[in-house]
């Protein structure tokens, strides 16, 4: 943590180096605001490309924001976009894994998987 305030936090008179908090909080939080944009987008995007190649967005997208977090030095608002860039993934990702599930439990009908009908009771708790 020392070498991270370092570099992105300010220095103060007695030599220490800070974070404020709402710098802190922002950079915190900013992870939720791509997850939301993310998770309302990926509706058109699922209906445009797919589940499959929804999740071939979200990881790329997931990767890039990953990446600008990793490289950055010393600029807060790279690390501010990047993490704004992995919500966008993870917000894809949250939305679309929920549809695909369900999807493959359509494909494995009880015809061809045996006693299929007895697993998926189960895991969505039908009577």
């Amino acid at each position: 943590m020392p070498t991270f305030l370092q570099h992105f936090g300010e220095r103060q008179p007695d030599g220490t180096y800070e974070i404020s908090p709402s710098g802190l909080s922002i950079m915190s939080s900013m992870i939720n605001v791509g997850e939301l944009v993310g998770s309302l987008g990926a509706a058109p995007l699922n209906d445009f490309m797919g589940r499959k190649g929804a999740f071939l967005v979200a990881a790329i997208v997931a990767i890039v924001g990953t990446v600008l977090q990793v490289i950055t030095d010393h600029d807060q608002g790279i690390i501010i976009g990047g993490r704004v860039i992995l919500g966008l993934g993870v917000g894809i990702f949250s939305s679309t894994s929920p549809l695909y599930i369900g999807v493959c439990l359509v494909l494995y009908s009880d015809t061809q998987v045996p006693n299929s009908h007895l697993s998926r009771r189960r895991l969505l708790q039908l009577r």
